[in-house]
């Protein structure tokens, strides 16, 4: 089968973090030691809920707007050790994530107009670097649509969250379903290519690393006790189960577990001047903090 998991995306890149955490740890260490008294402080990204939840464009964060021209990374590497604030806000990318988002199978979504679940006819993706949006799908026209979509995503921080979210134009950009995955479990110039599991809405809560880590460890469409199975009369569920329609009634024997599936190729590089010392320099940046989601039951 082709069909693969995030515990599929670990297992090809397993031993990334054993390799790299003493060495990060190791910067960290001879940074800290040189980091002067005026060392900058961090920014978060100045982002509305909108614009993660529905799919509007984000906006940059305060760092971006002050030092909107980078330094070239390779030229500037040391910074990470000398001045490793300032280089994560004046540094440019060291690495890039080629994506190509081919198609979707089995979209099923929650829909507010007509209050019951259905395949979506418009559906588009919306692509978010820690909780950034960076760029968007055209418009599909059908449940299992191909976009055949390419994206070249230019990274710094090897620890940063992919998000992918499925959207309804059809429904005022209502989220359709998303998943997630961490650019340090990808290995260095390996195409990996597979169906990754999509979550429902109401699966978007609290932070990215945290729901990552519970996907990493079971798929939703494991979730089959009786526990999960609420009908769809109910109304929107928080559980990630839901039964399809068969007709006007509700078939017992067809229950979708997740939101569908999309298929697509993911490759890791390091920017075309820049080397393994650079990369490994680089592991110094953390993760911005997560956008923390409220519990809901879903996203209306």
């Amino acid at each position: 089968s082709s069909r693969i998991c995030h515990t599929a995306l670990v297992s090809q890149a397993g031993d990334l973090h054993g390799r790299s955490s003493a060495f990060a740890a190791l910067i960290h260490g001879i940074a800290h030691g040189m980091r002067v008294a005026q060392n900058m402080p961090q920014f978060t990204p100045l982002q509305s809920d909108a614009d993660v939840e529905f799919g509007e464009d984000g906006l940059l964060s305060l760092e971006e707007r002050i030092f909107e021209t980078k330094d070239p990374f390779h030229s500037s590497r040391w910074r990470c050790v000398t001045h490793p604030g300032r280089a994560q806000a004046t540094l440019g990318p060291c690495a890039k994530l080629e994506i190509d988002i081919i198609q979707a199978k089995s979209l099923l979504s929650w829909s507010p107009s007509t209050s019951s679940f259905q395949h979506p006819s418009n559906p588009y993706i919306n692509g978010y670097v820690d909780d950034r949006k960076v760029f968007h799908t055209l418009v599909g026209t059908s449940a299992s649509p191909t976009w055949n979509h390419h994206e070249t995503v230019e990274l710094l921080c090897q620890t940063s969250m992919i998000r992918l979210m499925v959207m309804d134009a059809g429904e005022a950009g209502h989220l359709i379903g998303f998943v997630e995955f961490c650019v340090g479990d990808l290995a260095w110039n390996y195409e990996l290519e597979g169906w990754l599991e999509l979550r429902f809405s109401s699966k978007l809560e609290g932070r990215s690393v945290d729901r990552y880590a519970k996907h990493c460890a079971r798929r939703d469409e494991d979730e089959k006790g009786t526990d999960y199975h609420m009908r769809e009369e109910a109304g929107p569920p928080a559980q990630a189960t839901r039964y399809l329609r068969a007709g006007t009634e509700v078939a017992k024997d067809k229950v979708q577990h997740n939101a569908g599936e999309i298929l697509v190729k993911l490759t890791l590089k390091r920017m075309d001047d820049c080397s393994c010392l650079d990369t490994a320099l680089a592991l110094v940046f953390d993760q911005p903090d997560p956008k923390r989601f409220p519990a809901t039951s879903d996203l209306v």
